[in-house]
């Protein structure tokens, strides 16, 4: 069986061949243990900042949930991913913080984006006690010497399990400084958090094995009969469209107003500026995508074949880019408020039909 091995021209993210399938997601690291110095607080914070990381940057078919667990060497023994802190085997050498055990692959071929990789071993984070580990806070807080960031080890520990491999080899000098600044360099620097978060080579390399993370985004735009109603629509991606999303258009004083399906439809109550939301259950995914941009309900009445002035649309877009806005055209004073009182009518006509629905 040959494994697919890439190592991108531009970026310095290499991958190890590996990927988890998709009935094995989402990945559980299961951790137990505690660190001289830290609190369990402390250790709890460094894992999930650690599993967060990922599965923020990740497509929307993988995460990494992370769990405590007195047990966690059975569960690695199981075949999962355990994080033991304290070395409770004394596995490690004297003067070694740290090391990942891999276990054998399964050498069953995983196809993942299109790519064929080995299905991905169980692993073992093990974590040595002593007082070489620090928090991020404490780092921030100018409260390091000579020591190393639990929550940048872990992050960089998790890369390896997902099937990053390290960007310059261990002992040589890492001259290519994309490589040098990805998560995935080798080097456990002291007082620094660099590598608790993740950066653009990161996120490119999870998506060379999983696929691009799953996006959302949806149009707005005024209404044809209506200047105070709007119609709004999935654009991406593609197959999202197929989706029943639910939209919510809030008014402050009214309270939100829920519809279903992949487009909806509705009339504000009065001119103003108001947010829009969009959730879609992703496909394969254990969680909701969302998505908020912000519509400009104009006072301005609607375009007609027997009307001499019509509205002019083109209004600078919302802050979102959605591109709704509209400004009303210059009128005489009697006619405004011929206007208003027509609006106001109609819109409470609009609210009423619509609360009956």
């Amino acid at each position: 069986m040959t494994l697919l091995l890439i190592a991108s021209v531009a970026s310095a993210y290499t991958l190890s061949g590996y990927a988890w399938p998709p009935e094995r997601l989402p990945i559980e690291v299961h951790w137990t243990g505690q660190v001289e110095g830290l609190s369990h607080e402390e250790l709890q914070h460094a894992v999930d900042s650690a599993a967060a990381a990922w599965t923020a940057a990740a497509p929307c078919t993988f995460s990494v949930v992370a769990v405590e667990d007195a047990d966690a060497q059975d569960w690695f023994a199981a075949g999962g991913v355990a994080v033991l802190f304290g070395d409770p085997n004394d596995t490690l050498p004297d003067g070694v913080l740290s090391e990942q055990v891999l276990g054998a692959g399964s050498g069953a071929p995983v196809v993942s984006n299109n790519q064929t990789f080995e299905a991905a071993p169980p692993a073992e984070i093990v974590v040595n006690e002593g007082p070489y580990w620090i928090s991020d806070s404490a780092i921030n807080a100018g409260a390091c010497t000579d020591r190393v960031s639990l929550q940048g080890f872990l992050t960089v520990a998790f890369g390896r399990v997902l099937g990053l491999a390290a960007s310059c080899a261990e002992g040589q000098p890492c001259a290519d400084p994309d490589a040098r600044d990805a998560t995935m360099y080798w080097a456990m620097q002291t007082c620094d958090t660099q590598a608790s978060t993740l950066g653009t080579d990161d996120i490119d390399g999870l998506a060379a094995i999983y696929g691009a993370p799953y996006g959302l985004d949806f149009r707005c735009d005024p209404s044809e009969d209506d200047a105070l109603s709007v119609d709004c629509r999935i654009t991406d991606p593609a197959d999202a469209v197929a989706l029943d999303g639910t939209w919510t258009f809030s008014e402050p004083e009214l309270g939100s107003s829920v519809l279903t399906g992949s487009a909806a439809s509705y009339t504000y109550a009065s001119a103003g500026s108001y947010d829009v939301a969009l959730c879609v259950q992703a496909p394969v995914c254990q969680g909701l995508r969302c998505a908020t941009q912000t519509f400009v309900a104009s006072q301005a009445p609607a375009a007609s074949a027997d009307t001499d002035s019509a509205p002019d649309s083109s209004g600078d877009a919302s802050s979102t880019g959605c591109g709704c806005a509209s400004r009303p055209a210059p009128a005489s004073a009697a006619g405004l408020l011929g206007v208003a009182v027509a609006l106001l009518t109609t819109a409470a006509r609009r609210r009423e039909t619509q609360r009956v629905r």
